[in-house]
């Protein structure tokens, strides 16, 4: 028979780790803004500036968006986790 329903525990755990990751991902934007800051006092010129702009204008949004994903995940989880225990106290 098909099951119907939320674990709600279940699916706010994983709802947890959605946020982790995110909050992984942050951290990890900030180590990488830190190590390319201090490259800059090893390594100056055209092809330093352009590993520098890879990573502003290319790789760092894409991460910003990985982040600002798993957030908007982990709410939408929070969401539906409140509405079924809403629902499920009902009966």
């Amino acid at each position: 028979m098909a099951w119907l329903g939320m674990n709600d525990d279940e699916v706010n755990a994983q709802g947890n780790v959605l946020q982790q990751q995110a909050e992984a991902i942050q951290k990890l934007i900030t180590k990488v803004d830190q190590e390319v800051e201090s490259l800059k006092q090893n390594w100056q010129g055209d092809d330093s500036r352009q590993f520098e702009q890879e990573w502003t204008g290319t790789h760092r949004p894409e991460l910003q968006k990985a982040h600002k994903l798993l957030t908007e995940m982990k709410s939408t989880i929070d969401h539906e986790v409140q509405q079924q225990r809403s629902t499920s106290s009902q009966y």
